[in-house]
C-alpha cells in the first residue's frame, strides 16, 4: 500500500475530523518526496499523534507563510509543527527544532521519510 495513503487512513482513524484533499497548488518549495503528498493528500486540517507528540500538517497553500514565519535555511522543507516548533525535512531525515536562549536547538525525528509516516 502506498505510503501516503497509508497515513491518510490511520490519520483519519486516529480523528475523523482529520481532513485531507487533492490540491492543484505549485509549489517549488515542496521537495519531489512530498509531491505525491501534497497532490492527492494535501493536509487541509491534520493533526495526528506521532511519538507521543501531537503534529500539526501544514496545507500546501500555506508553506510559503509557515517557511517565512520560521526563516530557517532554504534547504529546510518545514511542513508540520508540534507545540509551535517547526517540523521539516532536510536531507532525507525529519528534524524538530526549538529556538531558544542559546539559539537553534535541533532533533532528529526520523531518520527517513518512510519511517516518520508509519503512525
Amino acid at each position: 500500500m502506498n505510503l501516503f495513503k497509508s497515513f491518510v487512513e490511520k490519520a483519519i482513524e486516529q480523528d475523523k475530523r482529520n481532513n485531507f484533499a487533492e490540491s492543484k497548488v505549485e509549489n517549488k518549495r515542496i521537495p519531489k518526496c512530498f509531491k505525491e503528498f501534497y497532490r492527492l493528500y494535501n493536509p487541509i486540517d491534520v493533526e495526528v499523534e506521532i511519538d507521543n507528540r501531537f503534529v500539526h500538517f501544514i496545507p500546501a497553500e500555506e508553506l510559503d507563510r509557515i517557511s517565512e514565519e520560521y526563516n530557517l535555511e532554504s534547504n529546510c522543507f518545514i511542513f508540520a509543527t508540534s507545540e509551535g516548533d517547526p517540523i521539516y525535512y532536510r536531507d532525507g531525515k525529519i528534524y524538530s527544532c526549538v529556538f531558544g536562549r542559546d539559539g537553534i536547538i535541533e532533533e532528529v525525528l526520523s531518520d527517513d521519510l518512510m519511517s516518520f509516516f508509519k503512525i
